[in-house]
């Protein structure tokens, strides 16, 4: 019996063996399916990288250019202000006419001005001339001479 206990335990050393070799086997194939998932899939990840590298390098020199149009903008418009104050100065100095003489047609003896008076120039007003006839005259002189008769002592 001795012998048959060796056996027995051999044959079960080798059952299990066989177990486990199907199951390493299992392991192994699935390890390699793992494996080629991951070189198909490390194609994709590789040309993941490659796009970010180039989109990286993209913004790197779009950095530039920005800092380059920046730095002429400042370049360009940094007296901008100056240019322009001097612009405004000597367009208002077109208008002031310094060598103009303004003349006045406001009479001397208006001393009390407070607001803005104008004068208008037209063509003169001409009334026609009214005939005043004699008996008219001779009422008028006697009105007057009567008026003059109750008013002055002579």
């Amino acid at each position: 019996m001795a012998g048959e206990g060796g056996t027995d335990t051999l044959e079960h050393s080798l059952n299990q063996f066989v177990s486990s070799y199907q199951q390493f086997h299992t392991g192994i194939v699935e390890y390699t399916e793992g494996v080629d998932q991951l070189t198909t899939i490390y194609d994709d990840v590789h040309r993941g990288i490659k796009d970010l590298h180039n989109g990286t390098t993209e913004i790197k020199d779009g950095s530039e250019e920005l800092q380059e149009g920046t730095s002429t903008l400042y370049q360009e418009t940094r007296g901008l202000p100056k240019q322009m104050e001097a612009g405004i100065d000597e367009f208002l100095n077109s208008y002031k006419g310094e060598d103009f003489v303004a003349t006045s047609f406001m009479s001397e003896k208006n001393k009390k001005i407070e607001t803005v008076q104008f004068i208008l120039q037209t063509e003169g007003i001409n009334h026609p001339e009214i005939e005043v006839k004699e008996e008219e005259k001779k009422e008028k002189a006697r009105i007057l001479e009567s008026f003059e008769a109750t008013f002055y002592w002579q």
